[in-house]
């Protein structure tokens, strides 16, 4: 090794425990399934299709696909802007 740099292909391991060995289990309870949640009066509630949009306005918008089958909450902001919530 010249000048501090370790050759091409070759590693060294730090000696450190394997993460396995450090998993403790967490002491808090957690449901089954997580509840829905509960919207203010005014905010107009849509579920999430399979292919992560809504329908809104009679248009398809694309949110996420990690909220499909979730329930979002759209609250206008003004009259040409709505708040995802």
């Amino acid at each position: 090794m010249e000048g501090g740099v370790r050759p091409a292909g070759r590693r060294t391991r730090i000696a450190s425990p394997a993460p396995a060995t450090l998993y403790v289990p967490s002491p808090r309870p957690y449901p089954r399934k997580v509840a829905s949640p509960e919207y203010d009066e005014g905010v107009v509630v849509q579920r999430v299709r399979s292919n992560g949009e809504i329908k809104w306005a009679g248009e398809r918008m694309f949110l996420s696909e990690a909220l499909i089958g979730e329930p979002v909450g759209l609250v206008r902001h003004d009259d040409r802007r709505w708040a995802i919530r």
